[in-house]
């Protein structure tokens, strides 16, 4: 059996469209590779309702080939909830689709959705009228209990859907990430490396510097294809799983050794910095990625719990000792050093990075 895992999408019309050939992509080929549990958040009956609400949602997963639920549903946009969707949730009309549901939420939310209200102390619950009109419709409903597990029989691992225009996604998953890699190049590799930790908030500046860095480092004749992933074509470099700052002072290192280590180099505005433990030089360090790749291969698997790092900053020098000098202007050509960036095959890839650990989808809709 496969390990559990968890993936939240958003609630956007498109996700309509997308809903049932994602379904079927997560849930097809073998078990190792597969889900276990479909779960989608669903807020789209308000009211008496009626099941017209669900129209797509049921007929959709007819003999879908493993359980699916709602992981969370209730009304979100029109007060009260009346929990009307109940009886159908949980009667004839969509038993033999959807196994259930949980509703949302007994605890209260930043929306004002709970059901109950806690004492500041933490020493008791007071219930809404929320939680009693849902009581209600569970008390009313009369559940169905077969067929019996006995009797339900297996099921078929579905063919995974084919490429289209509507679904790009490969059945080619990337590998599973591993530590083991990237703490490599982090520890051999890196001649010069991200190293502004004064912001809160580093996640813009890593964005448009890795985008610069592969960039320039294009110009040298480099690439950031080592570091790039493309879902829709099942193809993922050796270094796609590690974490953007990791990735970022790759393409520094390899911009650094490729302009014959001059300081200037090493600077990105004071972004850079060169390390004390810097390979003795570009041969050198390209050799130790290279190990790093060959010494960790790529696979899909489960991964151990990963141990907290500080991955770029590693071996840096001190601040009195860092480089200085301008990279120039962000006006460097969009070249193949930064063909890598694309947002499609970059969210493909992190889904199905979570596909390969193989448990639960959460969508909401």
């Amino acid at each position: 059996m496969a390990a559990m895992a968890l993936m939240v999408g958003e609630d956007k019309a498109h996700m309509l469209q997308l809903l049932a050939s994602l379904a079927e992509y997560l849930a097809c080929d073998t078990d190792a590779a597969s889900i276990d549990l479909y779960g989608l958040n669903t807020y789209r009956w308000c009211g008496d309702g009626s099941i017209s609400n669900y129209n797509g949602i049921i007929s959709d997963f007819q003999n879908f080939p493993i359980p699916a639920y709602f992981s969370e549903y209730g009304c979100i946009k029109t007060p009260p909830r009346l929990w009307t969707e109940v009886g159908a949730l949980f009667g004839e009309q969509m038993v033999n689709e959807w196994s259930g549901g949980v509703a949302f939420s007994y605890f209260p939310t930043a929306d004002g959705f709970g059901m109950v209200t806690i004492s500041s102390d933490g020493s008791s619950v007071t219930t809404s009228d929320d939680f009693t009109r849902l009581q209600t419709q569970y008390t009313s409903v009369s559940f169905i209990n077969s067929p019996t597990q006995g009797a339900a029989g297996s099921n078929t691992q579905a063919t995974c859907p084919p490429k289209s225009t509507a679904f790009l996604a490969s059945t080619t998953l990337p590998p599973t990430p591993l530590h083991n890699v990237c703490d490599c190049l982090e520890k051999n590799a890196f001649s010069c490396v991200f190293s502004n930790t004064a912001s809160s908030n580093t996640s813009p500046i890593i964005g448009e510097l890795l985008n610069y860095a592969c960039s320039q480092l294009g110009t040298l004749g480099g690439s950031c294809v080592p570091l790039g992933a493309d879902g829709a074509a099942g193809t993922y470099g050796p270094f796609s799983v590690c974490d953007p700052a990791t990735k970022l002072s790759y393409a520094l290192s390899e911009y650094y050794e490729g302009s014959n280590r001059q300081a200037a180099a090493c600077s990105f505005s004071g972004n850079a910095t060169v390390l004390s433990t810097a390979p003795a030089s570009a041969q050198a360090a390209d050799a130790a990625a290279s190990s790093c790749a060959s010494a960790n291969p790529a696979t899909t698997g489960v991964p151990a719990d990963p141990t907290a790092t500080s991955p770029s900053t590693k071996g840096a020098a001190s601040p009195g000792a860092t480089q200085t000098g301008s990279s120039g202007s962000n006006s460097g050509s969009n070249n193949n050093g930064a063909g890598f960036v694309d947002a499609r095959g970059a969210l493909i890839t992190m889904a199905a990075s979570v596909i390969g650990l193989a448990g639960g989808m959460f969508v909401l809709l």
